[in-house]
């Protein structure tokens, strides 16, 4: 099983959450939430551009930060049962069940 654009599916408030109960130090838990608050896409289609809608979810791809926010949020996901296997690699997690 394969969870692909994994970047795009990082829940901020699960982020957050996760920020808090590590006892990160406040200032970086507010740095990390300013940099994931607030921000917007629109679709483009051809020359028509849509509204902004709110993004909840997803940290930027190419962003410095992403991979090791991606690693913190996934960070404590449970291990395998069995003889199944996590390969986890950049944005991706693949599971391998056998």
């Amino acid at each position: 099983r394969d969870i692909s654009k994994a970047f795009d599916k990082v829940w901020h408030n699960g982020l957050k959450y996760k920020l808090i109960t590590k006892a990160l130090p406040k200032f970086l838990i507010r740095i990390l939430s300013n940099y994931l608050d607030d921000r917007t896409a629109s679709i483009r289609m051809g020359s028509y551009v849509g509204p902004p809608f709110d993004l909840l979810s997803g940290v930027p791809q190419r962003g410095c930060l992403s991979p090791t926010l991606f690693s913190f949020y996934t960070s404590d996901l449970p291990p395998p049962s069995g003889k199944n296997e996590h390969i986890i690699y950049a944005d991706d997690i693949t599971q391998i069940i056998l």
